[in-house]
């Protein structure tokens, strides 16, 4: 199935976006297992959830989807950096993109979120796919957590910090409260979101500026 998500667009730059397009996530078959045995990735099971090019699983030439086209996590914290490397070695160099695909890739390189967020994000979304942890890598069909009921709120630096208590956590830990950050409750502010709230904020009109500056030069 398709990776990508509605909140996409509210989360990541429009590059992120476009290259969660061109991949889909899957259960791996007894075909799967044995394709990454004889390409001598490391052993997987049946079932275990895995990313691949969505072009070359699609693709008619019948080799499908080998090679860097296809990976593992072996957690769901582990998918960014599975799909960062996808891109870096082989959507680029991808025989089976479409021409107006490439193009679009290239239109867009230079616009990218920050790290910090596509990490928390990309866990974030892996749940509300239905995604969880287990000694054998990722499976599907787990309880399913919408991304906006994750009570985690974004700032417009992209740092990340519970709406319900302001305080950091490490990556997948938990709080001195023992709260889980992905389990705090509460609302979600996007980071596009922030953007535009601080776009929107009133600055001083030049009257209030002078008006400072007097004040000021009283005082002294």
């Amino acid at each position: 199935w398709l990776s990508d998500m509605d909140e996409d667009k509210e989360w990541l730059s429009d590059m992120d976006c476009f290259v969660r397009l061109n991949v889909e996530a899957f259960c791996a078959t007894d075909e799967d297992v044995a394709v990454a045995a004889s390409d001598r990735k490391y052993p997987i099971t049946r079932g275990q959830v895995g990313i691949r090019c969505l072009h070359c699983a699609t693709s008619k030439n019948g080799e499908g989807a080998r090679g860097t086209a296809v990976s593992f996590p072996y957690s769901i914290s582990g998918i960014y950096e599975s799909v960062r490397e996808f891109q870096r070695v082989h959507l680029d160099s991808c025989n089976n993109l479409p021409v107006d695909v490439r193009d679009k890739l290239t239109s867009l390189k230079g616009s990218s979120s920050l790290s910090s967020v596509l990490r928390r994000y990309y866990v974030l979304a892996a749940k509300a796919l239905g995604m969880y942890d287990t000694s054998d890598g990722i499976r599907a069909g787990g309880e399913t957590v919408p991304v906006d009921a994750t009570g985690y709120e974004f700032s417009s630096s992209g740092s990340a910090t519970s709406a319900m208590k302001q305080e950091a956590t490490p990556m997948g830990g938990t709080s001195s409260s023992g709260v889980s950050p992905f389990e705090a409750g509460g609302p979600s502010v996007t980071p596009l979101e922030s953007r535009k709230r601080k776009a929107g904020s009133p600055c001083p009109d030049e009257g209030s500026i002078k008006k400072c500056s007097r004040d000021l030069n009283r005082d002294i």
